[in-house]
């Protein structure tokens, strides 16, 4: 196969798995039946729970066959946790402080919010029990279930703070170079078909994929996309501080996303070139 021939082959893969407006309209309908039924995980000692996407979803590196990123956000009382539980997380509390975050929990804690989240997405209809496996001894617990009225499938973790804004400054980066979201979808597409796109069995998760699509566009010549510290900050940070999602990071996270938006616009007329 020429180089012509194997060009427009791939632009027609990029064009069939491009992500439509109804595609969306359902992962957005999803979304929210997840997060109806697991306001009923609130109590008096849970509370602020929210499902939130992240991931391709939200950095708009999907197609219509995309699995859908859920992280469930929230807090708990400090009377809900079990000795162990509480001990592990009492140093990082301050002072009379009451709740913790879902993200500080200890993994058993995590998991049994999880299972209780299962329950409830089998009780509303959303998923069924042959469909929900339980991955909760993996470093980051989640459940991946497939719904019952679109198919789609979806993993289910336990959110933090900087759960979301992996994904929207990887939007900012795709906003530098036209050719990152294709090359992406055609990278992702060829590991998924040779089953090494699924970090809870030990292969590459989509994060990884993303940073080595990044990596490849760097070291183009000329590069296609800048370093990436250069989306957030005029020069290369000290290695000994502590990253933008670091916990105790002293960071503004969403004036940080705002930086990284219009750095983007600037880097753009400079790298969004076409390669040799």
């Amino acid at each position: 196969m020429n180089m012509d021939k194997l060009n427009v082959y791939l632009e027609g893969v990029i064009e069939v798995n491009r992500p439509d407006e109804a595609g969306e309209k359902i992962r957005q309908e999803l979304l929210s039946a997840v997060d109806n039924a697991l306001q009923r995980l609130q109590n008096n000692l849970v509370a602020q729970i929210r499902v939130v996407p992240f991931g391709s979803f939200v950095s708009g590196f999907y197609n219509n066959n995309s699995d859908l990123d859920l992280a469930l956000k929230g807090y708990v009382h400090v009377a809900y946790l079990t000795k162990p539980a509480l001990k592990q997380v009492t140093p990082n509390l301050a002072p009379g402080q009451e709740w913790v975050g879902l993200s500080s929990l200890d993994q058993g804690t995590r998991a049994q919010l999880l299972r209780q989240a299962a329950n409830l997405l089998v009780s509303y209809g959303i998923t069924r029990r042959d469909k929900l496996l339980y991955i909760l001894h993996a470093r980051v617990p989640l459940i991946k279930f497939r719904d019952t009225r679109y198919g789609i499938d979806c993993d289910l973790s336990i959110g933090g703070d900087g759960t979301e804004y992996k994904a929207q400054f990887f939007k900012h980066v795709g906003e530098v170079n036209d050719g990152f979201a294709p090359l992406y979808c055609i990278i992702k597409l060829w590991m998924k078909a040779h089953l090494m796109n699924d970090g809870s069995t030990g292969t590459f998760n989509s994060h990884c994929l993303a940073l080595l699509t990044v990596f490849y566009l760097q070291t183009c010549s000329p590069p296609m996309l800048p370093p990436l510290y250069a989306l957030l900050f005029h020069d290369r940070p000290d290695p000994s501080q502590l990253r933008l999602l670091a916990e105790g990071a002293q960071y503004n996270r969403d004036h940080a996303m705002e930086i990284s938006r219009q750095r983007s616009v600037g880097a753009r007329r400079h790298y969004n070139n076409q390669p040799n």
